[in-house]
């Protein structure tokens, strides 16, 4: 199983492992609507979200696995369609799903109970709260215009070699967390702006659940990843927000669909 899990498994894709889950994760919601829909084939839709989830866990990225369980359970939970007898049916079969894909993956294991003892391999929580640490220094710097898009990450590099933060620096690093990122590249304007962006769709009324579970996602994703320093990153939130901004006729576009 080692041999098809984690960046194994990303490798063919040549993306992040955490990257690819949430492109899955983001499947298998809308498969959940395919599946209580009455008029759909929903064998197909069943099998298929069997064979996304199990890959998100074989991916063996730590906030994706914790994620999907947050969403796809938030999901059942609010959909109407799905009643409370199937919702806890749905729950101890995800659990089930859950626990067999650990027991059968040793890397899934090692990653999940052994947080911390992966420090040699630029991993662990005290090495990602270091690097967190760090830039946080240099936010309190330049709190209010930040560094630049462009700069800020020489400067973060300055910073890693003047504090002899050695691993960070020789892996040239960026902070692992786009609010912290936001802030060191636009200060708080540009986080401010940020965070507009993910709460607007929880206090505007009529916005979709599907719209807010994608916000959800990215939530917990940027604070693991400087989400939005990757294209891929990118491409997901951008396109994604756009896509359900139009849907729920943010805009004020008349819809044809």
């Amino acid at each position: 199983f080692d041999a098809i899990t984690y960046k194994f498994l990303s490798r063919p894709f040549n993306v992040h492992p955490i990257y690819y889950s949430l492109y899955l994760i983001l499947a298998c919601i809308f498969l959940i609507d395919t599946i209580f829909d009455s008029k759909k084939n929903k064998f197909v839709s069943i099998i298929t979200f069997i064979f996304l989830s199990t890959m998100v866990f074989f991916l063996s990225s730590r906030s994706a696995f914790f994620t999907y369980f947050v969403v796809i359970i938030t999901k059942l939970y609010f959909t109407d369609s799905v009643s409370k007898v199937i919702f806890l049916k749905s729950l101890v079969f995800i659990t089930l799903l859950v626990m067999s894909s650990i027991v059968l993956s040793p890397k899934l294991k090692d990653r999940i109970f052994k947080l911390d003892e992966n420090q040699l391999s630029y991993s662990g929580l005290n090495f990602r709260y270091k690097i967190w640490k760090n830039s946080f220094e240099l936010c309190k710097k330049s709190i209010i215009k930040g560094y630049g898009y462009q700069n800020s990450r020489q400067v973060l590099q300055n910073y890693y070699k003047e504090v002899n933060f050695r691993r960070a620096f020789i892996r040239k690093l960026n902070s692992h967390n786009q609010y912290l990122q936001s802030t060191l590249d636009s200060g708080v304007i540009g986080l401010a702006s940020l965070l507009l962006m993910l709460i607007s769709p929880f206090l505007i009324k009529h916005t979709s659940l599907n719209f807010k579970l994608f916000v959800l996602i990215c939530i917990i994703a940027f604070i693991t990843e400087s989400f939005l320093r990757r294209q891929i990153g990118i491409a997901f939130f951008v396109g994604f927000y756009l896509f359900f901004a139009l849907e729920n006729n943010y805009f004020g576009v008349k819809q044809n669909y």
